[in-house]
């Protein structure tokens, strides 16, 4: 049986309090409209439906029984679910930092990945590697710089000295991308 709004919320009126039967219908028609939002988290979405229940209890007495109570209890409880999510997302802005955090993490770990494979190559110094091999190596040593990986980490777990690194890290930050294109080596044919 559908319950109507409208004499729940007239019964409020008479009284002259919130019923029962009126929150619990509001609060199952707030908890509709706040749960059809999954790109939201769960417990923002909890927090909402708290949020809407205070504002019930604060404002029922706003709501006008000749009107049409179920919009204004979905407008309540949307309003409250973006209060919540303005909320959350100033409080969780520092979790790109967080994030970048994380990815340094993998980064570090896919490093000693890395680093394990050289050596099982047995690749144990820079000057041992041919042309394709200098420019994974260099890649990788960019990769972990970007990652925040000091130059001399670096330099040791790849087998290179620090000048190395140096070197190809402002090589890198002048020429950008031009960076990992071969230049010529050796001495120059007459």
């Amino acid at each position: 049986m559908e319950l109507d709004p409208k004499k729940l919320l007239q019964d409020c009126f008479d009284v002259g309090y919130l019923t029962n039967d009126f929150a619990i219908w509001a609060i199952d028609v707030a908890e509709k409209q706040i749960n059809r939002r999954f790109d939201i988290p769960a417990y923002a979405r909890e927090e909402a439906l708290g949020v809407f229940q205070l504002k019930l209890v604060r404002k029922w007495e706003k709501l006008s029984p000749e009107k049409n109570p179920k919009s204004y209890i979905q407008a309540m409880a949307y309003t409250s679910l973006m209060d919540e999510m303005r909320k959350y997302k100033k409080n969780h802005a520092p979790d790109k930092e967080k994030e970048e955090k994380n990815n340094c993490d993998t980064d570090k770990n896919e490093h000693i990945f890395f680093t394990n494979l050289l050596k099982e190559a047995g690749i144990n110094s820079g000057n041992q590697v041919n042309k394709d091999q200098r420019k994974v190596l260099k890649n990788e040593a960019i990769r972990l710089y970007k990652a925040g990986i000091s130059r001399r980490a670096i330099a040791k777990d790849l087998g290179l000295g620090n000048k190395t690194i140096s070197r190809w890290v402002i090589d890198y930050e002048k020429r950008g991308n031009w960076f990992f294109q071969e230049k010529r080596r050796g001495r120059k044919k007459k």
